[in-house]
C-alpha cells in the first residue's frame, strides 16, 4: 500500500509540474476519476476496496485506496460503486488472416462451390476495421498476431492506429519453422522457413527491419507435416533465432504440438510456448525447466475442442459470445450446413482431426495442472480465429476452459495481463493498473475472481486512455 501511495504522489507532482510549464495554447490534457469500485490490479496481490483510479490524457496518474487519491478540482467522476476493475486483456496468440468462419476449412469446400478461400480472403480484407473492434468489445485492449502474411498482419497493426475502436495492435515476425508446410494466403507466404542457423538469424533480421515486436518460431512435425529433421536435430536453429532475436530486443514465442517438441525445445532460450504439447502430457522434467527457466505458457487449450463442437453441431454461444462475436461468422456455425452432404463434410472433418491428435482436453489438463502446481507463468492465447474461436471472444473461451482445468481466477488474470506485457517486454508501459502505466483496463460488473466467467460481464473498456462504455461495441 504504501509504495501504491508514493507511486500515486510522486505521478501527481510530476503531472502538475508538467501542466504548469505547458507552453501557452497547450490544451491540458482532461482528468478523469474512475471512483468507488474494486481494484484488482493484476499484480497478484489483495484487491483495493473502494479504490480510485485517476488518468490524464492515455496514462493513469494514481491508482489506489479512495482515502489515498486526491481529486483535482476539475476531474470528471465516475461512479464505479459495487462494480470491479482490471487491466485491459491482453491475447498473445491471434492471426488476422484467419477468418474464423467455416470457410476455412479443406474439406467443406469440396461438397459447397460457393465456399471459396478467394471470397474468404476478400471477407477478411472488408471485415477488419470491425474484427479489430470485435477485440474491444471483449475486454483485449491489446492483441499480438503471432504471423501470417505481411499485408494482413503489419496492416491490421497500421489500422489499428487510425481507429477509434480498436485495441493496441503488436505483430509477432513469422512464423519461422523448418520448410516442409507450404501456405499462401492472398500472393503472401503465410508461414515462413529457415533450416540453417544463418537462414533463421537473417529471417530474424528481416522481420526486425519490418517493425515487429516479437518473434514466432516453431517446430513443425507430425501431423502437420512430414519432416526432414527431428526437433532435436532443430533445436539449434532456434537456438540461434533467439539469440538473434534477444540480440534486436525482441521476445521469442515458439509453436510446439508435441511432448518430444516440448522435451527438445525448451533449452532453445525461448520466451514463452506458444502452445503446450496436445498429445501427451509433458514430464516433470520439462515442468520444472519451464520454472526454473521463467518460460511463459500460452496452454491454447479451446482452440480444438471449440472447432469440433462447431463441426458436430454442438456449438453453444456464451453471453460474451452473444453480445461481441461477429455474427457473420457465428452464422456459419449455427444456420450452415443446410444440406445432407453439407453435414457430412463437417462430419468428417470433425473426425478428421480427432483421428490425427485424439482427446487432447486430458493431456493438456494435466500438463496445465501440473505447470500451476509448480509455479509457472501461464499466459492467455486464443488462437482466434480459427474454426470455434472467433476474434475477441475467445480470450473468454481460453480462460473458462483452463479455470475449469483448475486454474485460479487470480492467476488467470494475471495471464492475460500482467504476465503477457512481461513476455513481451512491455511491462514498463501497460498490464497493470498502476501509476504512470498506459490507460489500459476494463469496468467489469461482476467479480472475476470469483469465477474467471465473470470476466465477460464488461461495463466500460479504458484503452490508452479512451473512455468506451461495452454497449457502443456490442453485436446489434
Amino acid at each position: 500500500m504504501v509504495k501504491r501511495i508514493a507511486a500515486s504522489a510522486l505521478a501527481l507532482a510530476i503531472t502538475a509540474t508538467c501542466f504548469a510549464t505547458e507552453p501557452a495554447g497547450e490544451p491540458e490534457q482532461p482528468l478523469t476519476a474512475f471512483v468507488g469500485a474494486t481494484l484488482i490490479d493484476g499484480n497478484g496481490g489483495e484487491p483495493v476496496t473502494d479504490a480510485t483510479v485517476l488518468i490524464a490524457g492515455d496514462r493513469i496518474l494514481a491508482a489506489g485506496a479512495s482515502s489515498d487519491v486526491a481529486l483535482p478540482a476539475d476531474v470528471t467522476t465516475v461512479a464505479a460503486n459495487g462494480k470491479y476493475i482490471v487491466p485491459g486483456f491482453i491475447d498473445t496468440h491471434m492471426h488476422f488472416f484467419e477468418s474464423g468462419r467455416i470457410h476455412m476449412d479443406k474439406v467443406v469446400p469440396m461438397f459447397d462451390d460457393e465456399i471459396t478461400e478467394e471470397a474468404d480472403i476478400a471477407w477478411v480484407k472488408q471485415r477488419q476495421p470491425y474484427t479489430l473492434s470485435r477485440y474491444l468489445c471483449s475486454g483485449v485492449t491489446t492483441a499480438l498476431s503471432v504471423g501470417g502474411p505481411l499485408h494482413i498482419e503489419f496492416g491490421a497493426k497500421e489500422q489499428a492506429k487510425q481507429l477509434e475502436l480498436a485495441p493496441r495492435v503488436l505483430v509477432a515476425g513469422g512464423p519461422i519453422s523448418n520448410s516442409g508446410m507450404e501456405w499462401k494466403f492472398d500472393g503472401e507466404d503465410a508461414v515462413f522457413s529457415a533450416d540453417t542457423e544463418a537462414e533463421m538469424r537473417e529471417k530474424i533480421r528481416f522481420f526486425a527491419s519490418k517493425g515487429a515486436d516479437a518473434i514466432k518460431l516453431g517446430y513443425l512435425g507430425p501431423p502437420m507435416i512430414d519432416a526432414e529433421v527431428t526437433p532435436q536435430q532443430y533445436a539449434p536453429v532456434l537456438r540461434a533465432a533467439a539469440d538473434e532475436a534477444h540480440k534486436l530486443g525482441l521476445s521469442v514465442l515458439t509453436h510446439v504440438m508435441a511432448r518430444e517438441e516440448v522435451e527438445a525445445v525448451v533449452d532453445t532460450n525461448l520466451d514463452a510456448f506458444a502452445h503446450i504439447a496436445f498429445d501427451e502430457p509433458i514430464s516433470d522434467e520439462s515442468v520444472q525447466k519451464i520454472v526454473d527457466k521463467g518460460i511463459f505458457v500460452a496452454p491454447t487449450i479451446a482452440v480444438f475442442p471449440k472447432y469440433t463442437e462447431v463441426m458436430e453441431r454442438e456449438y453453444r454461444m456464451t453471453p460474451i459470445e452473444e453480445q461481441c462475436a461477429d455474427k457473420e461468422v457465428i452464422s456459419t456455425y449455427i444456420d450452415y450446413p443446410d444440406s445432407f452432404m453439407k453435414k457430412v463434410a463437417f462430419k468428417l472433418s470433425s473426425w478428421g482431426l480427432q483421428f490425427m491428435l485424439g482427446d487432447i482436453r486430458e493431456p493438456l489438463g494435466d500438463s496445465v495442472r501440473r505447470l500451476q502446481s509448480a509455479g509457472a507463468k501461464f499466459l492467455i492465447g486464443s488462437d482466434g480465429s480459427h474454426i470455434g474461436t472467433p476474434h475477441g471472444v475467445a480470450v473468454h473461451t481460453e480462460m473458462q476452459m483452463l479455470e475449469e482445468e483448475g486454474i485460479t481466477p487470480a492467476n488467470l488474470i494475471q495471464a492475460a495481463t500482467k504476465n503477457a506485457a512481461e513476455a513481451l517486454g512491455k511491462s514498463d508501459e501497460f498490464g497493470t493498473v498502476e501509476a504512470g502505466k498506459v490507460a489500459d483496463f476494463l469496468l467489469l460488473n461482476k467479480n472475476p475472481l470469483e469465477t474467471i466467467k465473470n470476466a465477460q460481464y464488461i461495463d466500460t473498456v479504458v484503452t490508452q486512455g479512451k473512455v468506451i462504455e461495452q454497449s457502443r461495441l456490442r453485436t446489434q
